[in-house]
This record gives structure tokens, C-alpha cells and sequence, in this order.
């Protein structure tokens, strides 16, 4: 990146020094490696968390302002970041959480080169109240947890964040349940050197056992949620109803071909279609020879490929 200075780093801008002003950006890094400065590195620990099946994303490469810097040094941050990450066998991100939270002031040629690295959700997001998206309520949760089209930018998803700490377990919690009541979606934080402290290893083992244990939450990377998501604004549903008027009984029998197209790059598995009746397949298997699954009466489980059009046919059951 050319070792940048950045003149924006001053005490007029919340910095606690000028320092940064004539000091380039990179100068107290060692430019060793894992083995001699382990306290700077992480890159021999990428394998591992690659095996164990984590998703690795972007909190950029230079953990610079992001309001504050230019459309070019997102550019160049990205695409060394690209760079870094694939000589580890880590794809390009499709998330990025900010810095410091520091959305607040993203031109929108920073935000348009964001959208052409490929960026499509981002969180930590800033506070600030006239860039604020997700605001406290009275009871100390997130207002509107579920990720919304960024304005003016609508192919990246704002999504918001709750930070976990020792102290703000029971937020953490309430929040949760509040995002279930509205069918939302969250993302949990910490900052990875927090992590090796028993006291915030017991706080991440209390809210994942706690999520984990509830029906209703899908726990997955905020990648694969926001990819879900917009994947869904794609999908086109069409149903056909055909009564059968039965004289024998006072609610006519009916069936309803559901056909669903997925026009998104994505799999969409375990898509739900709910009916206000109680229905049921009508053939164990549709037409392509995959099997139909009913999780409740209302309820039909599907997966549809990116691409494909299902067509499946529903008969009443009341």
C-alpha cells in the first residue's frame, strides 16, 4: 500500500495525538513473521481455522478510519487484502465489519469501491446518530435487527451488531430474543485479543449455548446470512389453485402447484413455503425425483439450485 501518512489523523479528529500525521502508517510494524514476532502475526493460525469451518472476512487490511480515507486507499486496501488472504487459500471477502465503527462520512466513491471489490454486507457500523442505522430502543437492544439495503447502494446489505463482553452478556441475550420475535438477524462481536481471556470464553460459551439451543436460530457466518437474504429478493414463487368441490364435507378439497424460481447465484437449501391452510405433498417425491419434506402442516421445506425452477404439487389435508 506504499506505507501511506495520513493527514486526517489528528486530535481535531478524536485521535489522542497528531502522531500519525508525519509517522507512516505501517512504521511500528516489524516486517517479521509469526515465528519471530508472534504478537503481530496470525497468518500461521489461517489453516486451522479454515479446518475447523470458519468463515474468514475482512475488517480491512490496515484497520484504518474508513469515513476519513479516500475511494483510492479503500481500493488499495482491499486489493492488498485480497492479495494477503489467497496466498493463505482465503477467497476474496463478501463482508467487511468497520473499524472504530467508522462508517460515519463514506464518500460514495469509497462506498462504490467497496461494491466492485465485491463487498456485500458490512457491520460496525457508526454510532453516530445522523448515520445510525440500527439504534438502542428504550430496553437496551438493537431497534431494527435485521440487515437492510445500504441507500444508494443497495447490492450490500447494513446488518446490525451487538458487542460481547463479560459485562453485556444479558444485551447480548436480550437482544437475541428480541431478533427472534421479529425474524431478524444479528451479528455478535469481540475483538479477537479479548478472546483469550477465560472470562470472555465463558461469555461466547454462554450465548452460543444459549442460541444454539433454540429451534428457531439459524447460527451461521454473516456472509452466508446476507447472501441468503438478498438471494431470497430473487426467488419468484407462482401457485395455481384447483378446487374440488366434495359433497360429503363442508370444506372443498383443493390442490395448488407451487412453482419457485431461483434467480439468484445462490442455493437456496431448506427454503420454507407456508401455507394458511394445512396442506401436504401430494406425491412423496416432485416431478425432478427430490424428495418433499413437511416441518410442520403449514410448512414445506425445499431446496431450489441457483438457476432452477421447481414445480411442486400441494393437496389439502384438513
Amino acid at each position: 500500500m506504499g506505507d501511506p501518512t495520513y493527514a486526517w489523523a489528528t486530535t481535531r479528529n478524536r485521535w489522542t495525538s497528531n502522531h500519525w500525521q508525519t509517522t507512516p502508517w505501517f512504521a511500528p510494524d516489524p516486517y517479521g513473521t509469526a515465528q519471530s514476532h508472534p504478537a503481530w502475526y496470525a497468518g500461521d493460525l489461517v489453516p486451522l481455522i479454515l479446518r475447523e469451518g470458519h468463515d474468514i472476512q475482512s475488517h480491512t487490511f490496515s484497520h484504518f478510519y474508513g469515513g476519513f480515507v479516500r475511494a483510492q486507499d479503500w481500493h488499495d486496501d482491499l486489493a492488498t487484502w485480497d492479495q494477503v488472504a489467497a496466498a493463505r487459500g482465503v477467497p476474496p471477502p463478501r463482508s467487511l465489519a468497520f473499524p472504530w465503527s467508522s462508517s460515519g462520512g463514506m464518500s460514495d466513491a469509497s462506498w462504490d469501491a467497496l461494491e466492485a471489490a465485491g463487498i456485500r454486507s458490512v457491520t460496525r457500523l457508526s454510532d453516530q446518530s445522523q448515520y445510525n442505522l440500527f439504534p438502542i430502543n428504550e430496553r437496551g437492544v438493537v431497534a431494527a435487527p435485521r440487515c437492510q439495503p445500504l441507500p444508494g447502494h443497495e447490492r450490500i446489505l447494513a446488518c446490525p451488531d451487538v458487542y460481547l463482553t463479560p459485562a453485556s452478556v444479558d444485551q447480548v441475550l436480550a437482544t437475541i430474543d428480541h431478533t427472534r420475535e421479529v425474524g431478524g438477524a444479528m451479528d455478535v462481536w469481540s475483538h479477537t485479543e479479548e478472546v483469550t481471556t477465560e472470562e470472555q470464553q465463558a461469555a461466547w460459551e454462554r450465548v452460543v449455548r444459549y442460541a444454539a439451543t433454540q429451534a428457531d436460530i439459524w447460527i451461521a457466518p454473516l456472509r452466508e446470512i446476507a447472501d441468503w437474504q438478498q438471494a431470497l429478493e430473487e426467488v419468484h414463487i407462482r401457485t395455481d389453485i384447483n378446487p374440488h368441490p366434495s359433497p360429503d364435507s363442508e370444506e372443498d378439497a383443493f390442490t395448488v402447484t407451487v412453482t419457485v424460481t431461483n434467480h439468484s447465484d445462490h442455493d437456496l437449501e431448506g427454503l420454507t413455503l407456508r401455507s394458511n391452510v394445512p396442506v401436504g405433498p401430494c406425491m412423496r417425491e416432485t416431478p425432478d425425483g427430490l424428495p418433499l419434506k413437511m416441518s410442520t402442516p403449514h410448512e414445506l421445506l425445499i431446496t431450489v439450485r441457483a438457476g432452477q425452477t421447481r414445480e411442486v404439487q400441494l393437496c389439502s389435508t384438513s
